[in-house]
C-alpha cells in the first residue's frame, strides 16, 4: 500500500476528516494573499504578488546577494532568521553578516577560531570502511547503548611526553 493510501481508504469508508482552510498565522493581508496562492498551488501568482509588493529582490551573483542579506539582517536583527540551503552558503552568509556587523560597530574586530565537529552521516557499513575516513577528520561514535543522560566523547589527543597519539574514551562523572 502506498504512503497516504490508508487515509484515503478510511475517508472513503466514511471517516470524518477535518480540513484546515483558514490561514491564521499571516496577519498582513498582502502576505496572506500570497500564502493563499501558494496553498492553491498558484506559485506564479504568489511570486507576482510578492514582486508587486516589492518583497522580491534579484541579484546577479551570490556575493552581492549575501552582502544585501547581511545589511538587512544588521538593520533589524531582532527576531530575524537567515536560512540557507547548504553549509557552504551558510558559511558565506555568516561571514558576510559578521563583516557587516564589524562595519557597523556592533561586533568587535578581534576574531577567534574554534574547531567544531560536524556530523558526516556515515552508515553503519561506512563506519567499518577505512576509505570513509580522512586524515585530520574527527572521531565517529555511534553508541546507542549509552544512557542518554551521559555524554560520550571519543577524543584523539596528542600530549607532550607521550610516544604517540592515544584514543581516550571519556565519560564524565
Amino acid at each position: 500500500m502506498e504512503a497516504g493510501r490508508v487515509f484515503q481508504l478510511l475517508q472513503e469508508a466514511g471517516l470524518k476528516t477535518a480540513h484546515f482552510n483558514r490561514v491564521y498565522r499571516q496577519k498582513d493581508p498582502e502576505l496572506k494573499a500570497v500564502v493563499l496562492h501558494l496553498r492553491q498551488g498558484q506559485t506564479d501568482q504568489a511570486l507576482q504578488r510578492l514582486n508587486e509588493q516589492g518583497r522580491l529582490h534579484e541579484y546577479s551573483n551570490s556575493r552581492e546577494r549575501y552582502a544585501e542579506i547581511a545589511k538587512a539582517y544588521v538593520a533589524s536583527p531582532q527576531g530575524t532568521l537567515v536560512v540557507s540551503p547548504d553549509n557552504d552558503s551558510r558559511r558565506q552568509l555568516n561571514t558576510a553578516i559578521r563583516d557587516e556587523m564589524r562595519k557597523q560597530g556592533s561586533l568587535g574586530q578581534e576574531t577567534y577560531e574554534v574547531s567544531i565537529l560536524v556530523g558526516r552521516d556515515l552508515t553503519r557499513a561506512d563506519t567499518k570502511r577505512a576509505s570513509s575516513y580522512r586524515i585530520g577528520a574527527g572521531p565517529t561514535c555511534r553508541r546507542h547503548d549509552i544512557d542518554p543522560q551521559l555524554y560520550f566523547t571519543q577524543l584523539l589527543v596528542n600530549l607532550p611526553g607521550l610516544p604517540s597519539s592515544q584514543w581516550l574514551d571519556w565519560l564524565p562523572d
